[in-house]
């Protein structure tokens, strides 16, 4: 054990010490530096620019080689992390603040007009807050809509998706485009489980987050109608099928490429794909044939018949190191981030939605008329008003979730003739046993949990559960 702990501490020194020699030197104007990790998206630099303009005592700057949450936890820790950092989703920034590197804006947030109570969608709260405190603001909002390549339903004389479309409408439509043979084109890639399950606004948890639902009704659902999309109803290719298209060639690889490339007849996702879909246009129009040149429409995603709708979200927002020495100053950055002139460039940038609701249509323009952009936008927005989110545990981290509910995904692929229940009854296991290790390692999260149910033993609490 000795061993252990001076290996784990050497090598946390050999961090530091690299962070260190990778710090911003002091600067020599008498500005105020910033440093923000983000990737290296070509719309950083305007937007830093902008924030600069407007901050003339401020000078931010993009570090886009430190990302990663254990690389952010390690150097914050060690007194030489970023002033800013991007936080993908609500559980990463649930373990910036266990970790106690994410500070919490709650009042600044309040009092410099960045709140998420008045400032931020509500169906996204749960992406930039913990246990009802505000620790970041988003950079942007993501939530998928339905978009679909009318060239396909036009050569195959089927009438486009409507607006207000149940999945039974939608299972009917995907199988009218469908075509094998020598020409192969699916209804539809990239529908999966987690659509459905946020159309029954189905939750994971239980209200205190003690106890997992994932062998419930909504979820078991939800991975039936993953099954039937795949096997019954054959409308949406298993991972292999994917993989010999891709393998086929055409405009290019993947999913996005494939679906541009006519191979696809719908797909959900969130308007940021116009960013590629606009280099596909391009490519398409040099090439002089009209008919392939892609043209797009988009609706909501399906609904349940007779409830209203439920589309999840997510988000990738900014928190502030809570050990920077400029963590005042940075509070300036998430003020911006609420502010029109940030909200503008994401809109003209395509990034998804602003977090600022009220900004949600600045500089929003016509664009590419073949790629209906400006009735994208427009279909973003309303999704957003039905935005879900599932609750948050502080025992299981929302990423173990995913991973373990799609792992069992790919056991379906593998075996089709698996039962449905069985594979909600081995994520359970597997969740419950990572929800053990989580309560294991914390004295705090113990000690919360046997306050809750009586007991420290997960299975034991499971079993108690009503």
């Amino acid at each position: 054990m000795r061993l252990l702990l001076s290996i784990v501490f050497g090598a946390l020194l050999v961090l530091s010490l690299i962070a260190w020699g990778l710090k911003t030197a002091p600067p020599r104007d008498g500005k105020t530096p910033l440093v923000w990790v983000s990737d290296n998206n070509p719309e950083r630099q305007r937007q830093i620019k902008t924030f600069n303009e407007l901050n003339p005592a401020l000078r931010l700057s993009l570090d886009p080689n430190n990302m990663g949450l254990q690389k952010i936890i390690v150097q914050s820790s060690s007194g030489v992390g970023p002033d800013l950092a991007d936080s993908y989703g609500g559980a990463q920034l649930q373990t910036l603040v266990d970790s106690g590197i994410a500070w919490d804006v709650t009042e600044p947030g309040a009092e410099l007009g960045f709140s998420m109570k008045d400032k931020v969608w509500p169906a996204a709260w749960p992406e930039i807050s913990y246990q009802g405190r505000q620790y970041s603001y988003p950079c942007n909002f993501s939530v998928d809509i339905l978009i679909y390549n009318k060239n396909i339903f036009d050569r195959f004389d089927v009438p486009y998706p409507k607006p207000d479309m149940t999945w039974d409408e939608f299972i009917a439509l995907a199988r009218q485009v469908m075509r094998t043979g020598r020409e192969i084109v699916y209804g539809v890639t990239g529908m999966n489980w987690r659509h459905y399950f946020a159309s029954q606004r189905g939750q994971v948890f239980n209200e205190d987050t003690t106890r997992l639902l994932v062998r419930g009704e909504a979820m078991q659902r939800a991975l039936q109608f993953h099954h039937d999309l795949l096997f019954k109803r054959r409308v949406m290719p298993t991972s292999l099928e994917a993989k010999a298209m891709a393998s086929q060639g055409g405009w290019g690889a993947g999913s996005i490429n494939m679906f541009a490339d006519g191979r696809f007849a719908m797909y959900p996702i969130d308007k940021w794909v116009l960013i590629r879909f606009r280099g596909a246009h391009a490519d398409q129009v040099k090439k002089g044939d009209p008919s392939r040149v892609l043209r797009l429409g988009s609706v909501p995603n399906p609904h349940l018949p007779g409830q209203p709708p439920g589309y999840g979200v997510s988000a990738r927002s900014v928190m502030i190191n809570s050990r920077s020495p400029h963590r005042q100053d940075a509070l300036q950055f998430l003020k911006y981030l609420a502010g029109p002139e940030y909200s503008r460039l994401i809109n003209e940038g395509f990034d998804a939605l602003p977090g600022n609701p009220e900004y949600a249509m600045l500089g929003v323009q016509d664009g590419v008329p073949d790629l209906a952009e400006l009735e994208m936008h427009q279909n973003v927005m309303y999704a957003m008003k039905y935005g879900h989110r599932d609750q948050q545990s502080p025992f299981l981290l929302d990423t173990d979730v995913d991973r373990i509910m799609w792992n069992q995904i790919s056991r379906m692929e593998s075996a089709p003739t698996l039962p449905i229940a069985d594979l909600v009854a081995t994520a359970e296991t597997d969740l419950i046993a990572l929800m053990q290790r989580n309560i294991n390692r914390s004295p705090e999260l113990r000690q919360r949990y046997r306050e809750l149910t009586g007991t420290d033993n997960v299975a034991e609490g499971h079993r108690r559960a009503p």
